[in-house]
């Protein structure tokens, strides 16, 4: 799967515009868009960049760990 998705100047992930799938003989079998329109406008960021990631990165392996 292929996505295109794209950040705004705060680096927030803006919504979905593109994916496609592409087989395993190189041609695309699946394309999905989406005409979505930016937000005007987005709250200021409450965390910081290190502390989002350090929450994420915690969370994702509390999650790896407890399907081992």
């Amino acid at each position: 799967m292929v996505g295109r998705r794209r950040e705004n100047a705060d680096g927030v992930l803006m919504p979905l515009r593109l994916d496609a799938q592409i087989n395993t003989a190189g041609r695309i079998s699946q394309l999905l868009t989406a005409g979505a329109e930016d937000p005007k406008e987005l709250p200021k960021a409450s965390v910081s960049k290190a502390t989002a990631e350090a929450t994420a990165l915690k969370s994702i392996t509390a999650e790896v760990k407890g399907r081992s």
